[in-house]
């Protein structure tokens, strides 16, 4: 059940609702790990419960994204379906993905969720070589945003520019080549003809938005210029007044729009997006989302050298926060 915004929870029903939730965890640990455990010999029932337990970890990760955490669960939620989806076995001599046999939309909601993990979890790039080889396990008939491989490649190759940025600096030679590269491919991005208007709207979107944080890794301390600055207004102009079934995918692209922001307009124009997008979803992580936002903005007016570093931020302050 989804938080209302400013209900004040009765305390006993708080107390047995983290009782049912933590009772919910160690019947989930103890099952996946009997499944991880278990021999070469796979049957359609273990199989079966596979897929059982791989939707449990989703939706506990989806119970944190609601309640809005800024803890490592949601981190540790999303390992563990990783696991339990890649984890390879031999059958007849050789190795198997067993993601096969999960349900696609099951597929792609994971994805959804762990590819824009990258943008304040790097970690998540240790698994890029099983995450990558599940997109070949989505149906043709994509339910989510409809651009999946898209937001995986970009997102990864932006996290390893950041990596790269980070160890080398933003202006050494190896991230500058990488990124005109990743530059040229977004410019030159083809979006798919068969999307439906919505998702269209929502390419463009985190094509902007993918763009911003390019901007961001190369030129840390340029958030005020002009072309960064027309695409903020471009895009939360555009945000004002769609349609429900774009805000379910819009976080990322706010967040992303909202961390540039620097003129006070921008940032009421933002706040107001917030506002709306939380109360039409309820969910808590974008509380936390935007308290991430504003406090780039802060850095940004206190005169703080690469203000949206928010990575480091996070790390400070030992949070982590899905934006999906």
């Amino acid at each position: 059940m989804l938080k209302q915004n400013n209900t004040k929870i009765d305390p006993l029903l708080e107390a047995e609702q983290h009782r049912l939730h933590k009772q919910a965890l160690q019947l989930q640990s103890r099952r996946t790990q009997h499944l991880l455990a278990a021999d070469s010999t796979t049957s359609f029932k273990s199989e079966s419960d596979r897929e059982r337990i791989f939707a449990n970890w989703l939706l506990l990760c989806l119970y944190e994204i609601t309640e809005g955490t800024s803890d490592i669960e949601s981190q540790k939620h999303l390992d563990m379906a990783l696991q339990v989806i890649t984890r390879n076995y031999d059958a007849g001599g050789g190795s198997q993905m067993v993601g096969t046999h999960i349900h696609p939309f099951l597929i792609e909601y994971f994805l959804y969720h762990i590819c824009l993990a990258l943008v304040t979890m790097p970690s998540f790039l240790d698994s890029q070589a099983s995450i990558s080889n599940l997109t070949t396990l989505l149906s043709r008939e994509k339910s989510m945003v409809g651009i999946i491989e898209m937001l995986l490649d970009f997102i990864k190759r932006l996290a390893i520019l950041r990596l790269e940025a980070n160890r080398e600096g933003p202006h050494s030679s190896t991230v500058l080549l990488d990124s005109i590269t990743i530059h040229q491919d977004l410019e030159n991005l083809e979006i798919p003809l068969d999307l439906s208007p919505d998702q269209l709207i929502l390419a463009e979107f985190y094509q902007k938005a993918l763009s911003i944080w390019l901007f961001s890794i190369v030129n840390p301390d340029e958030k005020s210029n002009p072309q960064i600055q027309r695409l903020v207004q471009e895009v939360t102009t555009k945000m004002s007044g769609i349609s429900d079934s774009v805000k379910a995918c819009l976080l990322f692209p706010l967040f992303m729009v909202g961390g540039a922001a620097i003129s006070q307009e921008d940032k009421d124009v933002v706040t107001v997006l917030f506002r709306e997008l939380r109360s039409w979803s309820s969910l808590g992580n974008i509380d936390v989302t935007f308290g991430v936002v504003k406090n780039m903005w802060k850095d940004y007016d206190d005169g703080i050298a690469n203000a949206w570093d928010w990575t480091t931020q996070l790390e400070e302050k030992s949070m982590r926060v899905l934006i999906t």
